[in-house]
């Protein structure tokens, strides 16, 4: 959970950069996106606080993304000298959504995501 939770956050952080900055704005990351949560303390956490902190990321996300215009989503910035749009960002979130449910699936019998 910590990992969506802070993959989450990245995507904000993206969206918002491109969003802020003119031209193609380069994503700085100090980790890559599946050791964010590393050393942040979420083994620690209850399930139902991990759940509350996701689903306090997943309204910020939607809010943001309800509010664009149009033309945002034709924007980009660049990842390692890569353009990557808003679209192609807000696809790989999904994608990485998918993923996981489908891990759960997989490793938690009878769960809910059934």
């Amino acid at each position: 959970m910590g990992h969506i939770i802070e993959v989450e956050v990245l995507f904000l952080n993206r969206v918002q950069t491109i969003l802020e900055n003119q031209g193609m704005p380069e994503f700085l990351s100090a980790a890559s996106p599946w050791k964010l949560q590393e050393g942040k303390g979420y083994e620690g956490w209850k399930a139902s606080e991990l759940i509350r902190r996701l689903k306090e990321s997943r309204k910020q996300t939607i809010s943001l993304l309800s509010s664009l215009k149009e033309e945002d989503w034709t924007r980009a910035g660049s990842n390692e000298g890569s353009p990557v749009g808003l679209l192609d960002l807000g696809t790989w979130l999904t994608n990485h959504d998918v993923g996981h449910v489908a891990q759960i699936k997989r490793y938690i019998p009878n769960s809910a995501y059934r």
